[in-house]
């Protein structure tokens, strides 16, 4: 009797260390997976991307896992949402428990399997993880940018840089450059407004601070035609004549009388 409790004493170690083992196997926490299909804009479904290895040392293949939420940064009514598409990579982040009624109704639900620490119940992180390119500029900044950095937002500490190509807009602590090829201004129902306490400069054409305005070359009025009626300053200026003069505005103008 005494011999067989002691065996019963020797296997129990490796009893525990097996249901140990069986666990740890079993139990799905976070993975690297690949984007197979895009459902829509807040669900896909993914490939984890490490096989699983048996016991026996064959490696296999894991199953496609399908409709898993895509983890959205926000709070309140704003959110970053990111466009992504098959091929993408990213992690799968398993729940405690099973996820499938919260899905439904995102509020407070009991899980409805005992189902625990798998990988039906991630969410899927986009990830871009390698082949990016960041500008040496922006060593110290925080970019939002396209991979290669063709077009990009980046804050900096005393700074923005706001990059499209070869446009582009810094925004400095008390100064803005822009730099683009051409710029265009639609104003569809108000005045454009602004104040300049140093004046403005546009290749020579100056304004300073009172208003007055002075241009490198000579400004020639524009000339205005009317085919039937003219007013100026209240003055109907078709047919208009000065009194004294039939034949004005070529002869002198009287001093004396009204104009009509």
């Amino acid at each position: 009797m005494s011999a067989e409790i002691d065996e019963s004493e020797n296997l129990l170690p490796d009893l525990v260390r097996e249901i140990l083992a069986a666990t740890k196997r079993s139990l799905e926490v976070s993975i690297p997976c690949i984007v197979t299909k895009v459902i829509s804009r807040t669900k896909v479904d993914v490939r984890p991307l490490v096989k699983i290895v048996a016991r026996d040392g064959v490696s296999i293949d894991r199953a496609v896992i399908e409709g898993l939420p895509i983890f959205t940064a926000g709070a309140g009514d704003k959110f970053i949402s990111f466009p992504v598409v098959a091929g993408d990579i990213g992690w799968l982040n398993a729940c405690d428990r099973d996820i499938s009624l919260f899905l439904q109704s995102y509020g407070n639900v009991e899980p409805p399997t005992n189902r625990m620490h798998s990988f039906s119940d991630a969410c899927f992180v986009p990830d871009i993880m390698t082949n990016i390119t960041v500008a040496a500029e922006d060593a110290t900044a925080m970019v939002i940018q396209t991979r290669d950095g063709t077009v990009k937002i980046a804050l900096d500490n005393d700074e923005i840089r706001i990059k499209n190509n070869d446009a582009s807009i810094i925004i400095g602590v008390d100064s803005i450059d822009v730099a683009t090829s051409s710029v265009a201004i639609n104003i569809t129902d108000s005045a454009v407004t602004g104040v300049a306490p140093g004046g403005f400069d546009l290749n020579g054409f100056t304004i300073d601070a009172s208003g007055a305005a002075v241009s490198p070359v000579s400004v020639t009025a524009p000339t205005v035609e009317a085919a039937t009626s003219l007013t100026a300053a209240g003055k109907e200026i078709v047919g208009h004549k000065h009194a004294g003069s039939a034949t004005a505005p070529t002869g002198p103008v009287a001093p004396t009388g009204t104009n009509n």
